[in-house]
């Protein structure tokens, strides 16, 4: 039993960890053509787009958003995790 709850451990971290790699390239991908383009509209839009081609619900406010002087752009996720055995916010 010891051995399968840590097979079962293991493989929900990896789940954990994929979907939280998933999210942070999603943002950073979003940022990086928020800023080429000089549109956080743009960003947001796309870095939606990532998650929900990942199969992901974002869980609360969710977008890139730009200085008042447009020099610098800050994306926020956040997304739901469903492990297989209940749901956490991360």
């Amino acid at each position: 039993p010891i051995f399968l709850i840590l097979l079962f451990a293991v493989f929900e971290f990896g789940h954990f960890w994929q979907v939280t790699e998933t999210a942070k390239h999603a943002a950073m991908d979003a940022v990086a053509l928020a800023a080429r383009n000089q549109n956080a509209g743009m960003g947001t839009t796309h870095l939606l787009n990532r998650l929900t081609q990942a199969q992901l619900t974002p869980a609360g406010p969710t977008g890139v958003t730009s200085s008042p002087d447009g020099s610098s752009y800050t994306a926020q996720v956040s997304v739901n995790f469903q492990p297989y055995f209940g749901g956490i916010s991360i």
